[in-house]
């Protein structure tokens, strides 16, 4: 057994990890270098999805055979209380970490997404979601499931092309307050990484492995 955790969470090279986040109230904006993302529909008019891939996955051998996978995402600053249900999708068509808006995947010329946000199932994000439950505690909350480790595993074997994942609350507009956590280019100690648990071969060990690996889009500024 294999345990590899993707995403410098300690370190300053944040490698293998791309996340951004798209708002509805500002749908021109691009926010890949931001130090923190949103995932919140806290008033009507401003919907915020966040979009998050780890290309460091890459490094895991085509033959594994993936059993357990968790993303971690650090709650920095809460903002009201209660908890929140998130549901998350893996993405379906390529994107700009860098330059996609709640319009657009990277560019006018890129073209748009099928819905803004991201969120045409079937298009834009796939329709089946797993779910997460979180309170206001600050935090890292952890995101897992089955469909989580198919996903994975998919990846891994080439099936589907790693664009990573799409994050939206659930709930009526308005409620619950906001959701802020730490990005890829944060805090030292809080950022976004995904532990991944696989066999391969048959030989059962464990071990830590800390993703090195190029850019998956484009080089943070």
């Amino acid at each position: 057994m294999t345990v590899t955790v993707i995403g410098d969470n300690t370190g300053d090279d944040y490698s293998g990890t791309e996340d951004t986040f798209l708002f509805e109230a500002a749908p021109n904006n691009t926010y890949g270098t931001f130090p923190y993302f949103y995932i919140n529909n806290h008033a009507v008019g401003q919907h915020m999805v966040t979009l998050l891939a780890f290309p460091g996955m890459s490094n895991i051998p085509s033959s594994a055979t993936v059993t357990n996978a968790s993303i971690f995402l650090y709650l920095g600053l809460p903002s009201g209380a209660g908890d929140h249900t998130v549901w998350t999708k893996r993405i379906l068509v390529f994107y700009n970490t860098f330059g996609s808006t709640w319009i657009n995947r990277e560019s006018p010329e890129v073209g748009p997404w099928t819905t803004p946000g991201a969120l045409s199932d079937g298009n834009d994000r796939s329709a089946s979601y797993f779910e997460t439950i979180y309170n206001d505690t600050v935090e890292y909350k952890t995101f897992t499931g089955s469909l989580l480790v198919s996903d994975v595993q998919s990846f891994v074997n080439l099936d589907y092309n790693n664009y990573g994942w799409h994050f939206e609350r659930i709930g009526t507009p308005g409620t619950g307050g906001l959701r802020r956590f730490q990005s890829s280019v944060g805090v030292d100690g809080e950022r976004p990484y995904i532990t991944i648990t696989y066999t391969n071969g048959g030989t059962r060990r464990q071990r830590q492995i800390k993703a090195l690996t190029r850019r998956r889009r484009s080089r943070r500024c």
